[in-house]
């Protein structure tokens, strides 16, 4: 089967969260298992998936959530559902359980809500303000003209001085917006738009700490610009 030479014949789960955490430019998959494990599924260039398992003493909850809650430039994950919140810091290459939000319980959703470049929390019916002195960030609000108004399937990758991350607009998106942490780079070198439509779409640098809106170029997906220069 597909499955098991993709080796994902022994995933089962309640949620999925579907990410590039390694900044490879391949999509892994982290799983809330049955069993109330973490499992993270590393994509090997487009070919396969390998599994490595997340320790963990306790169960986690069944639902998960992925973004960047300290800016830092590597997505990070909330588990919420029955119990309190657990957030996973992707730190080295894995991730650490952090302490438990115990205010918490049920439903929970990411967002900037107060609009200062950090991702906060939605649960209980409150908002929990991130007050994290992480890294600095950019806002990418994608909107399409032939592909759908939202840029839902649109892919986002930005590069700044040391890494190139890579995102997508999905249905879930709050106001349709991508929040990148940068770290500590103070620009961004380029930011490429591959719209559902096919159109590629590329903006030179521009600072960090700001929200771009983007919107489509009105072509075709097979037209290429042309570069002339004098001669």
């Amino acid at each position: 089967e597909i499955a098991a030479d993709l080796g994902l014949d022994q995933a089962n789960g309640s949620s999925l969260a579907i990410e590039d955490f390694n900044q490879d430019s391949y999509m892994d998959l982290a799983l809330a298992s049955d069993t109330g494990h973490l499992q993270i599924y590393h994509n090997r260039d487009g070919q396969a998936f390998a599994i490595e398992g997340v320790s963990s003493s306790t169960s986690l909850p069944q639902h998960l959530l992925s973004a960047d809650l300290d800016n830092d430039g590597d997505l990070d994950l909330a588990a919420y559902g029955d119990g309190p919140l657990q957030l996973l810091a992707y730190t080295s290459g894995q991730f650490q359980r952090q302490e438990a939000l115990d205010s918490t319980n049920g439903a929970a959703l990411l967002a900037d809500f107060d609009s200062d470049g950090r991702i906060d929390i939605w649960t209980n019916s409150q908002v929990l303000a991130n007050q994290n002195e992480g890294g600095r960030w950019i806002k990418i609000a994608a909107r399409g003209i032939n592909s759908n108004r939202s840029g839902i399937g649109a892919k986002v990758e930005i590069k700044t001085a040391n890494r190139l991350q890579k995102r997508e607009v999905r249905s879930q998106t709050h106001t349709g917006e991508l929040n990148f942490g940068v770290a500590a780079s103070d620009s961004v070198e380029f930011i490429r738009i591959l719209w559902p439509g096919g159109v590629r779409q590329t903006e030179l640098a521009t600072s960090a700490g700001q929200r771009l809106e983007l919107t489509e170029l009105d072509r075709k997906g097979t037209s290429c610009p042309i570069l002339y220069a004098w001669d």
